[in-house]
């Protein structure tokens, strides 16, 4: 049976480099290390990444 990749869907160091930076945002968002977001301050956390990303909240 072959060894499954769990992060084959990281088709490129730009695609890997855009996910790691996702993931460190989210910690330091969740830290309360972003200025002008609290710590556990979800609303504004939720304000923050839609802005930062183009979405609707």
């Amino acid at each position: 049976m072959a060894e499954q990749d769990p992060f084959k869907w990281l088709f490129s160091f730009e695609t890997a480099w855009r996910t790691l930076q996702g993931f460190e945002m989210m910690n330091m968002l969740r830290k309360g290390q972003v200025g002008g977001v609290s710590k556990g301050g979800i609303s504004k956390q939720i304000t923050f990444i839609a802005h930062r990303f183009g979405v609707a909240a």
